[in-house]
């Protein structure tokens, strides 16, 4: 095996090789999402929530923080996944970089994901998870394992999380 930092994508597990434009790829897996509401918001909800994205959030002092609180929230799950170190897919490309340890870099990553500016591609070794930054305070998880999709499940209730299917 090479050493990490010269990894390529669809070296990392199984779970990166995934083209999620395949049916029979995305069959193939567990898909779950993360969010911070315990249920798939209504359009109704969904237009009537202040906390829903970055730039409608800013505008009013209480959406900014339970925005912030979120994204927080967010970003403790996200380095609790990666205690063990991280993979980012670089640009659509089959190149990663490996974060062994939470810096600024990885911190700006995970944020940037979260306010919808550049969407993350991220595998968690340590929990042989693959997350998908995504739309309205949801991102994607993406498993081959229950028992490690479990442990995540875990994790983000510790974190005030929610896991849908």
């Amino acid at each position: 095996m090479r050493k990490k930092h010269n990894m390529r994508w669809s070296e990392l597990h199984p779970i990166c090789e995934l083209d999620l434009d395949r049916d029979e790829d995305v069959n193939s897996a567990l898909v779950r999402y993360i969010s911070p509401f315990d249920h798939w918001l209504t359009p109704e909800e969904a237009d009537d929530c202040n906390t829903l994205y970055y730039k409608k959030a800013i505008i009013e002092a209480r959406s900014r923080t339970t925005y912030l609180n979120q994204e927080n929230t967010f970003i403790e799950f996200y380095c609790n996944l990666a205690k063990s170190g991280f993979f980012v897919r670089k640009s659509q490309s089959n190149q990663t970089r490996f974060f062994e340890h939470i810096n600024t870099k990885a911190l700006k990553i995970f944020r940037r994901s979260l306010r919808e500016k550049r969407f993350m591609d991220a595998y968690f070794p340590a929990f042989e998870i693959r997350v998908l930054g995504g739309h309205d305070r949801t991102d994607t998880l993406l498993s081959l394992s229950p028992d490690k999709l479990e442990l995540v499940r875990k994790l983000a209730h510790h974190s005030s999380l929610y896991i849908l299917e």
